[in-house]
């Protein structure tokens, strides 16, 4: 009977161990598969949550971009006004300039048709005043001599009458 209750008592523990045997690879498997999922799940929460703070990451560091991009655009922007106006203004000097010197040369062009057209006038004027007093000489030139023509036959005829006197006289005596 010992025997046999040694047997059944191994039997049992056989029995026991197997169960538990049975019981921690079920209980293994089961928490394995647990502790599977929830890495897995742990994973994919990390992974999402590594993605957020990367696209976070990048929106910050493109919103920096684009900021050191306006802060660039607006200096240069300044910079390139500060260049146009400097032109403008050169070229404004420059346009000013070549307008007084445009304006001086058409003044002295004014200037000098002026003058020759008033030499032209006082020339014309100079040879109308000549033609005009040679006119006007040879004109009293010839009334002169018609005058005096005049004359010397009014002194002809005058001393043609005081001879005719004498001669009247001297023949009455």
């Amino acid at each position: 009977q010992a025997s046999a209750r040694g047997l059944l008592a191994r039997q049992l523990y056989a029995r026991i161990c197997a169960a538990t045997a049975v019981q921690t690879a079920y209980r293994r498997h089961r928490e394995r598969s647990r502790f599977l999922q929830m890495r897995c799940a742990a994973l994919t929460l990390q992974a999402h949550f590594r993605g957020r703070q990367a696209r976070i990451r990048v929106a910050r560091i493109r919103s920096a971009i684009l900021l050191q991009s306006v802060a660039r655009m607006l200096t240069q922007r300044r910079h390139y006004l500060q260049l146009r106006s400097a032109a403008l203004a050169l070229q404004c000097a420059f346009r000013q300039r070549a307008a007084r010197i445009l304006t001086a040369r058409i003044r002295a062009a004014v200037h000098i048709q002026k003058e020759v057209r008033r030499h032209l006038c006082s020339t014309r004027y100079q040879k109308l005043r000549r033609a005009a007093l040679l006119a006007q000489a040879l004109a009293r030139g010839r009334r002169a001599r018609r005058q005096m023509t005049d004359r010397r036959v009014v002194a002809a005829r005058a001393r043609v009458v005081r001879a005719r006197k004498r001669a009247t006289a001297e023949m009455q005596l």
